[in-house]
């Protein structure tokens, strides 16, 4: 066990120095934690064999041969040298968890906590001062006679002990929480969350493993005698529940595993999607100069119409309709240079923006264009309107767009009761617009192309496959991000997530 444990260590920094693609803040700071634990562990085992007590404890619930055993306990590295390493694992194994806790915030995020780094670094250094044996010694020597007691000194280091391991077990739940509370950003892609899922709750197990095994450490591991100037190391006691404990070391071995076979595929994932992204926003960018080019030459149409419309002699009783389709090629043309200045400047009018107003009048807009009767609107804003900071027109026109495609949705499905649900969620970062339908569905082969440019499950005749790809790019520049949920036959549940407003 102890063999595999330290292959496991040699192949995390194999894949950590010749993987490129391994290094990533999260996969590295993930890795550091397993690489932490494992040292921290051996470290753990070396000091239970150095000594003959704490030995026939080891054996007794780990089942370690004995041959192993003696030549641990015959390793000439002293008792010091194996506390000061097993603190300093420890103490990394912490710093680990906080970096890999940082690596599921925004970069914004992690900025605001860089006053608190020499804080903690402080306190770390303080911790590692405290459990080191030359320090205690030195002090002891220091302090005993002249100023405190044998017993005052072994209180006052049992309160610096105490106060380190609360401190310690509040930082690794801390980073437990901060994790999950992060995970809920994640994009809405069911084989990547699985992926995530996994890959936390193995972290979770091994966390809890650590507390079983060294919940206590680091932590002062001698006791010293100044008139007899003789040093005597702490027995560690461990819980009666022996079983268990023959066990833990395979089931540490197992999420060791699971973690790095899972992280792999969850950074494979990670690489299509961001892949993906940019080749949609390469086709974005190809559709846009594209879309240019068609706006130039339709408005030198329309122009040209308008002409021809208002230089037609009609009758009296046909003047209104004249007038009529005048109005009609102006409003056409005014749209087409504004979207053809849109593309050309390529910029947004950021403001803040109150997004239940502009979901209700959307809504409401479209409900009055769109021939269908049947369909069941919903919208759902909470007591406080979320505020973002984004183009009213872009993302109206976004949100046409991802309305008109659950209504088209809805068209080709049986289902009697027809509805179409919109509502708004924020959290601490995101206004969110969750728009649902219970439609057709997408096709599992057509989920991978849905953002992509002129791809489209409808007849050309009745789409140009632009609508997705557009609010694609019109949310991801907003600052933005967009995923789907589908499922054929049930429904389709787009969530679009736009920046808080912090003004």
């Amino acid at each position: 066990m102890i063999y595999l444990m330290l292959v496991c260590a040699v192949v995390i920094v194999l894949l950590l120095f010749t993987r490129s693609e391994y290094r990533t803040m999260q996969l590295m700071s993930m890795f550091l934690v397993l690489f932490f634990f494992i040292t921290s562990l051996c470290f753990f085992i070396l000091y239970f064999c150095k000594s003959s007590f704490n030995l026939s404890i080891f054996l007794k619930y780990f089942l370690v041969p004995r041959g192993m055993a003696a030549r641990l306990y015959s390793l000439k590295i002293s008792k010091e040298a194996i506390i000061n390493c097993l603190n300093l694992s420890c103490i990394f194994f912490t710093v680990s968890n906080l970096i890999f806790a940082a690596s599921f915030m925004k970069q914004e995020e992690r900025k605001k906590y860089r006053k608190l780094y020499p804080v903690i670094g402080l306190f770390f250094l303080l911790e590692y001062l405290v459990c080191s044996p030359a320090v205690y010694i030195r002090t002891y020597s220091f302090l005993y006679p002249g100023y405190m007691t044998v017993s005052g000194i072994e209180r006052l280091w049992s309160i610096f002990s105490a106060a380190i391991s609360i401190i310690n077990f509040i930082l690794l739940f801390m980073c437990l929480g901060s994790i999950l509370l992060n995970i809920i950003r994640v994009p809405h892609i069911k084989v990547y969350r699985m992926s995530l899922i996994i890959v936390l709750f193995s972290y979770f197990m091994l966390i809890l493993c650590y507390l079983m095994f060294m919940g206590r450490l680091p932590m002062q591991m001698i006791k010293y005698s100044k008139a007899m100037d003789v040093v005597t190391y702490k027995i560690l006691f461990m819980n009666s529940y022996i079983p268990l404990y023959r066990a833990l070391p395979y089931i540490i071995l197992l999420f060791i595993l699971l973690m790095i076979a899972w992280s792999y595929r969850l950074n494979v994932i990670r690489n299509k999607m961001e892949n993906y992204s940019l080749e949609v926003s390469q086709n974005i960018n190809a559709v846009n100069m594209s879309t240019r080019v068609f706006c130039h030459f339709m408005k030198n149409e329309l122009l040209n119409l308008q002409a021809e419309v208002e230089s037609l002699e009609v009758l009296q009783e046909s003047e209104e309709d004249k007038s009529l389709l005048v109005e009609h090629c102006e409003a056409l043309y005014e749209r087409l240079d504004d979207i053809h200045r849109h593309i050309r400047d390529n910029t947004m009018n950021f403001r803040q923006l109150q997004l239940g107003g502009l979901v209700r009048e959307t809504v409401e807009e479209l409900k009055g264009s769109r021939p269908e009767t049947d369909i069941e609107w919903t919208v759902s804003v909470p007591g406080e309107d979320p505020c973002v900071f984004a183009d009213e027109e872009f993302i109206r026109q976004a949100l046409i767009n991802l309305l008109n495609n659950a209504c088209d949705a809805l068209k080709q499905t049986e289902e009697k009761n027809k509805k179409i649900q919109v509502m708004l969620l924020e959290d601490s970062r995101w206004g969110i617009i969750e728009i649902t339908d219970n439609g057709c569905g997408i096709a599992k082969e057509d989920m991978v192309n849905i953002f992509t440019p002129f791809f489209t499950s409808k007849p050309m005749t009745k789409s140009w496959g632009m609508g997705l790809s557009l609010t694609h790019k019109i949310i991801t520049d907003s600052g933005g991000k967009i995923d789907v949920e589908s499922e054929v036959g049930k429904g389709t549940v787009f969530h679009v997530y736009l920046p808080v407003s912090r003004i």
